[in-house]
């Protein structure tokens, strides 16, 4: 298992279309990616319920893990991913 952080950018914040396509990732890859907030519990990235719920605004400090066979080339691509939406 690795564990990076980031820091949500985006003005919106972690915003409905966002944990649309963070769980979608999630869901197609080949390892088990969790997201925590700062004080908050583990919430599995294929769930875009659980991601919304962690309330993630614009300056959030989001730790990922990422657990899995492929976890170096899926976490790279997530956080990647994460960049990408943060525009």
């Amino acid at each position: 298992m690795i564990t990076r952080r980031m820091t949500i950018e985006n003005p919106l914040g972690l915003h409905a279309a966002y944990a649309a396509r963070l769980a979608a990732f999630a869901r197609k890859s080949g390892s088990s990616i969790f997201l925590r907030k700062k004080g908050k519990k583990l919430a599995r990235a294929a769930d875009m319920v659980a991601v919304l719920g962690m309330l993630v605004r614009a300056g959030d400090e989001l730790e990922i893990l990422v657990d899995g066979l492929d976890e170096i080339e899926d976490m790279q691509k997530f956080m990647e991913l994460i960049i990408s939406l943060d525009r």
